[in-house]
């Protein structure tokens, strides 16, 4: 018997995945390596992205360039691109970062402790609910740490030249002795929150017992100022506007940050503020429409009703054949369930039953 090969034109398997920033939507065709952003026709805006991450890699002393210590392996690093939303009228903008191959680090010798907290969904509904009841007295505004896990100190970590922006002559073959994080490394996070956390400390702020990303601060005139963060998002709510003037001041000296004045957005969702009235509202509706798009929902016929009370789901709805479970592997469904979620706890509690157990 002869084999026929088949002539159905093959196409790369699609992968769904949450990302690390899964709030944020890029859009397709993006560089999937140096070497691919480099022989692309529109090539210009990719190397002014991966320039201008170098320009603040260099200027923040990430590394040094050093001999290798006997026995190490240096860590393999990679460029990763995307394009990330700005608005309406710039829609997308070139973005470039370099990373850390964090899958060859080894516990133990490239890192120990790992564990970073992040602000609650509550702390964040709580801050905003207190702004609201006080909006005539409380100003509400955001901040952005730029390259925010590049503050954090490093020691004892080694990682290749970046491709692209390698030494010549004698310095060819050392390697970069880190002096500060990088993105991906399995303690950047670690560090950056540690590194903040000791500095905002430092300026009088008082750490939640309940939440360790919320900071408070009362001063003599008993003006009560708040402070959360979000990994590098920051909203500062507080009844003296001098007073979280120099705030900004002390974060901009140690920190590069970009400020964005009154708060718009935190984590996907968009604030809107209505003061005489004391109202805020959240909203995640281009969150939830881009997720619709992501899992080609976008022109699926609504209904108020996603799930029947009277449906009850158990494990004979699940795959009961070898060929039933290779095809409901390909489906994204921990991926959509997982966005849907996020709308659940952020703003969207009537999603509660339909994506529950």
């Amino acid at each position: 018997m002869v084999l026929k090969r088949s002539g159905r034109a093959r196409r790369p398997t699609e992968f769904y995945q949450l990302g690390l920033d899964y709030v944020n939507y890029t859009g397709a065709g993006k560089p999937r390596s140096y070497e691919e952003a480099i022989a692309v026709p529109d090539t210009d805006p990719w190397l002014q992205a991966v320039q201008s991450k170098m320009d603040s890699v260099h200027q923040n002393q990430t590394w040094e360039l050093v001999e290798l210590p006997t026995g190490r392996k240096p860590l393999p690093c990679k460029w990763v691109f995307w394009y990330k939303y700005v608005s309406d009228s710039i829609k997308f903008k070139y973005k470039a970062r370099l990373v850390a191959k964090e899958f060859n680090q080894e516990h133990g010798v490239d890192y120990d402790k790992i564990f970073s907290p992040v602000v609650k969904m509550t702390t964040i509904h709580l801050l905003l609910g207190v702004v609201a009841a006080e909006d005539l007295d409380l100003d509400l505004e955001e901040l952005d740490v730029k390259m925010a896990f590049l503050h954090g100190d490093l020691e004892d970590i080694y990682i290749s030249q970046p491709t692209g922006f390698l030494a010549t002559g004698e310095k060819s073959h050392l390697v970069c002795g880190m002096k500060k994080s990088l993105y991906v490394l399995k303690q950047s996070l670690r560090m950056w929150y540690q590194k903040f956390d000791s500095y905002i400390r430092q300026l009088g702020y008082h750490r939640s017992d309940s939440d360790p990303c919320m900071y408070t601060l009362q001063l003599a005139d008993e003006s009560q100022f708040y402070l959360i963060l979000y990994v590098r998002d920051m909203l500062i709510a507080g009844s003296n506007p001098a007073e979280i003037g120099k705030l900004k001041w002390s974060l901009h000296d140690k920190f590069a940050m970009k400020e964005l004045e009154q708060a718009r957005h935190i984590q996907g969702m968009r604030i809107e503020r209505h003061r005489t009235t004391k109202i805020l509202w959240l909203s995640q509706s281009d969150y939830i429409h881009n997720v619709l798009k992501r899992f080609n929902m976008d022109n699926a016929k609504p209904l108020s009703t996603p799930l029947p009370k009277t449906i009850l789901l158990s494990d004979r709805d699940s795959p009961s054949t070898k060929e039933e479970r290779k095809l409901n592997g390909k489906i994204p469904y921990a991926s959509a369930v997982g966005s849907i979620m996020y709308a659940m706890v952020a703003t969207r509690p009537d999603l509660a039953y339909a994506v529950g157990p």
